[in-house]
């Protein structure tokens, strides 16, 4: 089990009709959106809030309805030059467009203020190793403001969306050309509210102007010019509604030929709905692509059959085809389906797809492998989640799609789409294919059939050959002259799946793309050594995680009034020990940190259910117990030594504590450890909990963990001049629960923030047949563990382990607790 890959945002749409497009538009505002969720298909890494936890940002979003234009809102100057500017904060009115209420997060604005609602930018911004024009000028008037953004798309952002340049890509042959061709045929005020102009073309200019806007906006843009791009897409939905009011996908002629003039229409409708898709990409939000891209299926369902190959429209019917496939890779939330042997078949693309090519750099054949992985990976689901086998035949599906996977190579494909004299070009967009090849494997194995750790880790490296390759190229020959981003689903699904030792490359690649000034990036991060897994996903899940990374977080622990219960039952203790906790000089202690010892006799609450938590049970059965075949002359037998309680305490750090040196726990244990890349089952011996009584963040100390550090060996560890190489903060929330390995190397950040605390309840088992660092039957009074649940009296030791180990007269000792 590796890191899901990708989560959506929303509920799988059940859009089947352009009718029911808007009304999901409509009900956007009114959903609430889900915290620590995987966003995909585009917005595919786990953005970071301010808190530093994954999730989304918390900002109410605006109703998707007309408002009153900031093109409105233009003052007069003394030579009568409309100049574009946003009213005073006082002045608005509370149902127009206004940055507090694009952007509440931000805060209101100072009273009396003036904001321009477009900001200049430094003289030509990079972009990637390109440059931008300034931003346009708050000064301008509407018609040259319109006019630059236009241009800028062109310019700019048309060539930027693909990975290659090419004379037919469609964001300037299609969506720019026909935007500028209204631009220029119509003053911008009279083509905003004259009937004569279709509202489906001005809705095409919105969407452009939204997605300039954006990107001369950057990643850390202002919120005026978030506000600006918010209300273009606004005014881009409210356009379509009437173009889809006016769609008659019926209409037909009197020899029952569907007429040009009703797929001229759906054509242009359809590209509105793709370039929204775009511009919730390069807004960053992610909020709605998928509303649009599920309302295509109607339109390319009209198309299909009708339009011819190389046609505008036969390449956008493929564009809709593709980002479908693509947004069903990343889209864990899909329904479960049984195996049968007549699935529909792969994509089918207009014209052999050719123009996938230059406007995604993958081909047709690639993206079938992908559409045929994706159903592969709903029936997996659905045997996985119903405890069952699948059948024979759909197991030999999935060994001849690796056989045919196996056998594919890229000079199958002819690449017809470019001039053979442009051999650059076709070299990248090659490489884009190869790494979509390995990408396609990466998505494959974690998802459907697993592999072993070596194919896995040359899957991966392969991807990062390909993508880096790109890179240096485009360098190398000038080719990033006119700024071409690289497609990142590649990178995604293979930097999911890399080890840590991997992971440098990965940052710098992700890196570089921040460069492309694309929305989505700006919250992209690699996803957090630390795996954070909820109980819904079963054992194997944190199993599989613990043995990649040594550690795992637990999502959904525990609730809050037990973390409330256990507080009370230990904050006594803690009072009693700060002054005492000042003159430690006691291993973790390090002076100023408040203690609870013998927590599990102290605390009810952490004894029956933090302690006694199944899933914590169930995986320290897994990594520490034992079990062992012994033989009596020729006869086997299995015996069993199940875990023991090491130890248990309450640590409460307090201002002033400082960090501590990066270490393992199993150190009490003298034990010894081998390096090696992959892990095997009895390398460790003590295994830990950790249940914070708060968030945990860098400020208040924060565990500091090195994810792989459990497959090092006994060398001198390498953390880097600073002390920090492989690091990370291992923050939590309230209700989250941290497990580790004792073999991974951690320690606690320092306390450095004025006043409050950082407590945890912190539990470690060992196995059965090593010394318990906590001596359990002098810690606790046999009076009191008669009152213990039978598996916590186990645990402390009252159970012999399998065959003789630990007995009292020959006996396993419970008996002493029934006298």
């Amino acid at each position: 089990m590796s890191l899901p890959l990708g989560n959506p945002h929303w509920p799988a749409g059940q859009v089947n009709d352009v009718d029911e497009h808007l009304q999901d538009v409509d009900r956007l505002a009114a959903t609430a959106r889900p915290e620590g969720l995987w966003s995909g298909p585009f917005g595919i890494f786990c953005a970071r809030n301010s808190g530093g936890e994954c999730g989304l940002r918390q900002t109410a979003s605006p109703p998707l309805i007309s408002q009153t234009s900031p093109l409105d809102s233009i003052a007069t100057s003394s030579n009568d030059s409309p100049v574009l500017t946003l009213s005073s904060a006082d002045s608005l009115d509370p149902n127009s467009l206004t940055t507090a209420a694009v952007a509440e997060d931000s805060g209101p604005l100072p009273d009396g203020s003036s904001n321009m609602l477009l900001t200049k930018r430094p003289h030509h911004s990079r972009v990637g190793s390109g440059s931008v024009p300034d931003f346009p000028s708050a000064d301008l008037q509407a018609e040259s403001l319109v006019s630059n953004l236009l241009d800028h798309y062109l310019q700019n952002v048309a060539t930027l969306l693909q990975p290659v340049v090419h004379s037919q890509n469609a964001y300037s042959s299609i969506y720019a050309n026909q935007a500028m061709a209204v631009a220029r045929r119509v003053p911008w005020r009279d083509a905003m509210k004259s009937w004569k102009v279709l509202d489906s073309k001005v809705a095409l200019v919105y969407s452009l102007l939204s997605s300039s806007t954006s990107h001369l906006r950057g990643l850390d843009g202002t919120d005026d010019a978030s506000a600006m791009a918010r209300y273009f897409r606004v005014e881009a939905v409210s356009r379509l509604r009437g173009a889809l009011n006016s769609l008659d996908l019926t209409r037909q002629d009197e020899m029952g030929v569907v007429a040009d003039r009703s797929l001229s229409e759906c054509e242009a409708v359809l590209s509105v709905m793709l370039t929204l898709v775009t511009a919730d990409v390069m807004d960053g939000q992610m909020e709605e692509f998928w509303i649009h891209l599920d309302a295509t299926k109607a339109l390319v369902s009209r198309l299909r059959g009708h339009v011819q190959p190389g046609s505008p429209g036969a390449h956008l019917v493929n564009i809709s085809t593709f980002l479908r496939t693509l947004s069903d890779s990343t889209d864990v939330g899909l329904e479960p389906l049984p195996w049968r042997p007549d699935s529909d078949g792969p994509a089918e693309f207009i014209g052999a797809g050719h123009s996938l090519e230059y406007t995604y750099g993958i081909t047709a054949r690639l993206v079938n492998f992908l559409s045929r992985a994706c159903l592969l990976s709903r029936n997996a689901a659905f045997y996985k989640l119903g405890g069952c086998s699948p059948p024979e035949a759909f197991s030999l599906e999935c060994d001849r799609f690796i056989e045919e996977m196996d056998a594919w190579h890229i000079s199958e494909e002819a690449f017809t789409s470019f001039r053979t004299s442009d051999d650059v070009t076709i070299l990248l967009a090659s490489k884009h294919t190869l790494a979509f090849a390995a990408g396609i494997r990466i998505y494959f194995h974690a998802r459907v059939a697993p592999c072993g750790g070596p194919t896995m880790r040359a899957l991966v490296q392969s991807v990062a050959e390909q993508l880096t390759d790109i890179e240096k190229i485009k360098r190398r020959t000038g080719y990033d002259a006119t700024p071409t981003a690289t497609i990142s689903w590649p990178g995604f699904m293979a930097s999911c799946q890399a080890e840590p030792s991997e992971r440098r490359v990965w940052e710098e690649w992700w890196n570089q793309m921040l460069g492309y000034r694309i929305g989505n990036m700006k919250g992209l991060c690699l996803r957090k050594m630390v795996q954070r897994i909820a109980r819904e996903a079963g054992l194997e899940a944190f199993i599989d995680a613990i043995k990649k990374d040594g550690c795992v977080v637990i999502k959904d622990f525990t609730d809050l009034e037990s973390l409330e219960a256990a507080n009370k039952e230990v904050q006594p203790y803690l009072d009693a020990s700060i002054s005492a906790s000042s003159k430690s000089t006691v291993g973790a202690l390090n002076g100023g940190t408040a203690t609870c010892t013998r927590l599990v006799g102290r605390s009810k609450t952490v004894r029956e259910k933090f302690f006694s938590d199944s899933l914590y049970q169930a995986i320290a059965d897994y990594f520490i117990g034992l079990e062992t075949t012994i033989w009596y002359g020729s006869k086997p037998t299995v015996q069993k030594s199940d875990p023991l309680l090491s130890i248990s305490i309450t640590m409460s750090s307090q201002p002033g504590s400082n960090a501590q040196e990066l270490h393992r726990d199993d150190k009490n244990h003298h034990a010894r450890h081998a390096a090696a890349t992959e892990y095997t089952r009895g390398r460790d011996m003590l295994l830990g909990l950790f249940v914070p009584t708060c968030d945990t963040f860098k400020a208040n100390g924060a565990t500091r963990i090195v994810p792989g550090s459990h497959l090092w060996g006994d060398d001198q560890p390498d953390f880097g001049p600073d002390g920090n190489k492989g690091v990370e903060d291992a923050e939590l929330k309230r209700g989250e629960a941290f497990v580790m390995l004792g073999s991974l190397y951690h320690g606690a950040g320092k306390y450095s923030m004025p006043t409050g605390c950082r407590t945890v309840h912190i539990m470690f088992m060992c196995s059965g047949v090593h010394r318990q660092e906590e001596i359990p039957f002098l810690s606790y009074p046999i009076k009191d563990v008669k009152t213990y649940s039978k598996l916590v009296r186990d645990r402390l030791g009252w159970k012999q382990s399998e065959p003789n180990l630990g007995w009292v007269d020959l006996k396993s000792p419970e008996f002493l607790l029934e006298e």
